[in-house]
């Protein structure tokens, strides 16, 4: 799978989580929350590489999604985006989610 599917995986179960589990406290739903680890390896090749996406979600209501690599024992963390949360109720979670790599858009001018 490419990485904005495991995004998209990450948040559709984070959802699903708050809509269907006892999450209408902020203290329920601070954490970290990740999918199941991969691994993957080329044929004849000795390397091992695990990789897995997180949510992280804080008490400050903000939460951020990494892509964590770890390649031979080396981790690499890529903070994807970040953004704020508000529980609406105990089956309803707000997200706003922004890139944290912003690209302005080189053909508009300010």
């Amino acid at each position: 799978m490419t990485p904005w599917l495991y995004v998209a995986f990450l948040l559709v179960s984070v959802i699903f989580a708050v809509s269907f589990g006892d999450c209408c406290r902020a203290d329920s739903f601070v954490g970290l929350w990740q999918t199941e680890t991969t691994h993957r390896s080329a044929p004849g090749d000795t390397n091992t590489v695990e990789a897995f996406e997180a949510v992280e979600f804080f008490k400050d209501r903000s939460f951020k999604i990494a892509d964590i690599l770890i390649v031979d024992g080396q981790r690499w963390t890529n903070v994807a985006f970040r953004g704020t949360y508000t529980l609406i109720g105990p089956t309803q979670a707000s997200m706003k989610v922004t890139p944290s790599i912003f690209r302005p858009d080189p053909r508009r001018r300010p």
